[in-house]
């Protein structure tokens, strides 16, 4: 009999012997999940017939499994506990029973909650193994880190986008709200254009029903959450902010104003350079505290630090001494036109090109001088997905490892090959880096695959 069998005559059994903690998982609210650990605060192996009671959340129906996971992790439940006739974690379950890509998200929260994807269950299958057999290739691109979530999410769009995306304007004519969100997860595009012009977001603001229901922000909030194009503009040449502002909508409109301004902000890929001052030769000086602002950019420009000289304007500049810092010690610089966020012609943008650096006090001085003047510290080589936390944890990095840390950059980032910097350095066994970077689960799942390596290789005399 299987786990899943079972299941389903656990949820139609009243037996007032089955676990409680498993009872609250399969049919009770969240507060009842709480309730029983506010009662029970020391949590031992909990299995009824076979099942742990993540492995019963998992098998449920539930629409907030998300938010069970969490509680039962938090609260102590073995994320990676295997059931006991076949050995499947919840992973394994996850795979085997959810349908993709409307159940994504718990692949992605398993995995946040340090899930092993490697174990193997009775069948000696992981549950990489399971997404392959199943037809799951965008989770076993998950699992194994070929691709991001971002990735993934993107290629389930491309996929069912054009879809579902006339059921999810359907279901906005239609003031239906819950078919927006089950056709939203299944990936329906927001921003499919209908027969008469119009997108989601647009039919949405024109929809009086929706405005008197009341529910016309929480549509908005839901299609911005997904992507939905504020720019678009309908066959009468108007976008969602004007529609809104036509009707008098002033939350929307507020809404509308806040989301646009940062469409426009991620549309900004880099700084933009400097006022061209005389030649070619002689770039604009990368802003670095010390310089005074141009009248024109002085929002972007950060302001001089107090107690340093201020530095001549371009025109009369007789030392180039601030921009020596940046410029001078970085090779191929020049290529980048004074843009810190700019890459050479080796992909390498001068941040990477800092972490290189041998001498760990120019080093140091030059991460400091870039990122203050505006060096984005996750900026990845094209072609590699390598960051500067890569780099710094590959070379061995200790002190760029730390401020890179300190300044934003995020340890998650993966390689195009799929490795985190932590990973890079595990590779190269640098321990120092690893206790940088790493939680405790990582370092001890690190001992154990190198403890299983090094036993594979040992002959029994």
């Amino acid at each position: 009999m299987t786990e899943m069998t079972k299941r389903v005559q656990f949820e139609d059994d009243s037996n007032s012997q089955v676990e409680p903690l498993h009872r609250a998982c399969a049919l009770g609210s969240l507060d009842d999940i709480r309730d029983f650990f506010n009662s029970n605060p020391k949590l031992d192996d909990h299995f009824y017939e076979g099942l742990s009671p993540l492995h019963v959340a998992i098998l449920s129906d539930r629409t907030d499994v998300i938010d069970v996971i969490d509680v039962l992790v938090n609260n102590g439940v073995d994320v990676n506990a295997q059931t006991e006739t076949n050995k499947d974690t919840a992973l394994h379950l996850a795979v085997e029973n959810g349908e993709f890509p409307q159940n994504y998200d718990v692949i992605v929260k398993l995995i946040d909650c340090k899930a092993d994807a490697e174990i193997r269950n009775k069948r000696l299958r992981s549950a990489y193994d399971c997404a392959l057999a199943k037809g799951h290739d965008l989770v076993a691109s998950t699992l194994d880190g070929s691709k991001s979530t971002n990735e993934v999410q993107n290629s389930y769009r491309e996929r069912y986008g054009e879809k579902y995306a006339p059921i999810l304007n359907e279901a906005v004519l239609e003031s239906d709200e819950d078919t927006m969100k089950e056709y939203i997860k299944k990936g329906a595009d927001p921003n499919y254009i209908n027969k008469e012009g119009d997108s989601a977001l647009n039919l949405a603001i024109k929809n009086e029903d929706l405005r008197k229901s009341g529910q016309m922000m929480q549509v908005v909030n839901l299609l911005l959450e997904c992507g939905a194009d504020v720019t678009f503009k309908d066959l009468d040449g108007k976008d969602a902010l004007t529609l809104a502002k036509e009707r008098q909508y002033s939350d929307v409109v507020a809404v509308l104003n806040k989301s646009k301004s940062e469409h426009v902000k991620e549309g900004e890929q880099s700084p933009e350079p400097l006022p061209e001052s005389s030649s070619e030769q002689s770039p604009e000086p990368v802003p670095v505290p010390g310089t005074p602002l141009p009248e024109s950019s002085s929002e972007q420009s950060p302001e001089p630090v107090p107690g340093t000289s201020p530095v001549p304007k371009p025109e009369t500049m007789s030392s180039p001494e601030p921009e020596h810092v940046v410029m001078e010690a970085l090779e191929d610089t020049r290529e980048t036109d004074g843009n810190v966020n700019k890459p050479n012609e080796d992909g390498l943008y001068p941040i990477h090109q800092a972490v290189l650096k041998d001498d760990s006090d120019e080093r140091q001085k030059l991460l400091e001088t870039l990122t203050e003047a505006g060096a984005d510290v996750n900026v990845v080589v094209k072609g590699l997905g390598t960051t500067p936390l890569h780099l710094a944890a590959e070379k061995n990095r200790v002190d760029s490892v730390k401020f890179l840390l300190e300044h934003g950059a995020d340890k998650t980032k993966k390689t195009l090959l799929g490795k985190t910097a932590f990973d890079m350095a595990s590779d190269k066994g640098h321990t120092e880096v690893m206790e940088l970077l790493g939680d405790r689960h990582d370092i001890v799942q690190d001992r154990w695959k190198k403890g299983a390596k090094k036993s594979s290789s040992c002959t029994i005399l």
